[in-house]
């Protein structure tokens, strides 16, 4: 397993430990909002009560009695407390939800939404605490600490995986591809892209054809492993007669190694206006030659915008059709 399926792995193993934290913070918040409500709800009774009947407020109840008002404060803070949980668990199911995005720009930001209300949760309820620790439970106070440590913990090393650790691309900006030498570009090729390529592997090239297909074979040689699953989107008018045969096999082939291969043929209207060539996995893009000669093509390989190829992608994809 590749380091970059590795770190989506940890990422998503991060996110549901926040969204458990956040589940436990939220659930603690309810009934913290029932404890005082209870509380506020027997001290305004004992008031209401001996204005009534003339008596006097029982002494356990009178610290409550005379303090009402800070009682009231104290359930409307907890309520709250409640919706700042409900936003917590919020953010934590968006991260759940994206957790196969390949973008890390999502993670990033539900991250941060729920370290910042995280931290709102943590100033909120140690204000309440303050003023009533005395009157809840201990038991459940603890499941709440809990909850607490659990989601910090998770989210300082989900900042720490996004942000500090160096990502596993660290190729040039570009690649140049020299005609006269088509053999060491292949080597090239191999150890500056897809040897460092996980995930999805995504290929969008209208003139993908057999040709192509023994090049995309001879470079994921040896590293298919990194992969999860391999799409390709070509066009019908570049298909030679074998190339019906050769996708099946190599489909075939790449199944026997665990690897889902999917070759689609795009819409033909996509196939008049597509004519740049994206290569992606699950976290860069490149610009690519025709994938028949791209180690033949005297053409330079870089690197484009993740999120704009992706959405290219799923564009064509939604409208082709398998072979």
């Amino acid at each position: 397993m590749s380091q970059q399926m590795r770190a989506s792995e940890l990422r998503s193993t991060l996110f549901i430990i926040i969204l458990m934290a956040s589940l436990i913070m939220f659930a603690g918040s309810v009934y913290m909002v029932k404890q005082i409500a209870e509380i506020y709800g027997a001290g305004a009774g004992a008031v209401l009560q001996t204005r009534s009947d003339g008596a006097q407020i029982a002494q356990s109840l009178q610290p409550i009695s005379s303090n009402l008002g800070l009682f009231h404060i104290g359930a409307v803070m907890s309520y709250v407390l409640s919706i700042i949980a409900i936003i917590l668990f919020g953010s934590a199911l968006l991260m759940v939800g994206k957790r196969k995005d390949e973008d890390a720009t999502h993670a990033l930001t539900y991250g941060l939404l729920n370290s910042t209300f995280l931290g709102i949760y943590v100033i909120i309820i140690a204000v309440i605490l303050s003023y009533f620790y005395s009157y809840l439970s201990a038991s459940y106070l603890l499941v709440i600490y809990g909850g607490i440590a659990l989601g910090a913990v998770a989210n300082g090393y989900l900042q720490y995986e996004l942000r500090a650790k160096p990502s596993v691309h660290l190729m040039s900006a570009s690649i140049s591809i020299d005609p006269s030498t088509p053999f060491s570009n292949m080597i090239n090729l191999q150890d500056e892209i897809f040897s460092k390529m996980g995930g999805h592997l995504r290929v969008i090239d209208k003139h993908f054809n057999s040709a192509a297909l023994t090049n995309l074979s001879r470079l994921i040689e040896g590293y298919a492993g990194n992969l999860s699953k391999i799409t390709v989107i070509t066009s019908k008018e570049m298909q030679d007669s074998k190339f019906s045969l050769n996708a099946s096999e190599f489909e075939k082939e790449m199944q026997g190694r665990g690897v889902p291969t999917e070759i689609r043929v795009m819409d033909p209207k996509d196939s008049a206006e597509q004519h740049e060539r994206l290569l992606m996995d699950d976290q860069v893009a490149y610009k690519i030659p025709p994938f028949s000669i791209i180690n033949r093509k005297s053409e330079h390989i870089t690197k484009v915008k993740a999120a704009e190829a992706r959405a290219r992608f799923h564009l064509l994809y939604a409208r082709a059709q398998k072979i």
